[in-house]
């Protein structure tokens, strides 16, 4: 079995039975240095799809799983690896009782044309995902205000990364 850390629609614990069979919560996690951000277009999801960016006072919530090594090799399609949109690499998240469990992540090599505005659809899919594992309140609310700023037309996500860019 190994070890995923999830962020994004990947969080969603019913996208991620029908992507990889074997999935199983272990926690919930959080990935230190990064943030989040909607740097990659999907014609999937019809708008902008999260990934992970550096940022050294940043911190990404997520979800870590146990998957097959199978299912981790079904995610690198789903991830587009062998397209050259996200590869995996192996990190250091924290877990609720400050213990740290080494994980897969995927990380994106972002479209230098982003941002671009998520979908409806993709952030409803992450925020079912966050409200499901419990995820904190703070990230919830900064997707539901995301979610309210697209259904009003406006460009969520373009100028308003999930994870504000560290501040010094």
């Amino acid at each position: 079995m190994e070890k995923y850390f999830a962020y994004a629609s990947n969080i969603n614990m019913r996208q991620m039975r029908q992507r990889c069979p074997s999935v199983k919560f272990l926690s919930r996690a959080k990935l230190k240095g990064y943030r989040l951000a909607f740097v990659l277009w999907s014609e999937r999801w019809g708008g902008g799809v999260a990934g992970i960016i550096p940022d050294p006072g940043g911190e990404v919530e997520g979800v870590l799983y146990g998957i097959s090594c199978d299912d981790l090799k079904r995610l690198d399609g789903f991830e587009s690896v062998d397209r050259g949109r996200y590869y995996r690499e192996k990190v250091m998240v924290e877990l609720p009782d400050g213990s740290t469990a080494e994980a897969w992540v995927y990380l994106p090599h972002p479209d230098p044309r982003g941002p671009f505005t998520p979908s409806q659809t993709y952030l409803e899919t992450i925020i079912e995902g966050a409200r499901e594992h419990g995820l904190s309140g703070e990230f919830i609310e900064r997707l539901d205000r995301l979610l309210e700023e697209r259904r009003r037309g406006g460009s969520a996500g373009g100028n308003n990364p999930v994870t504000p860019p560290h501040r010094k």
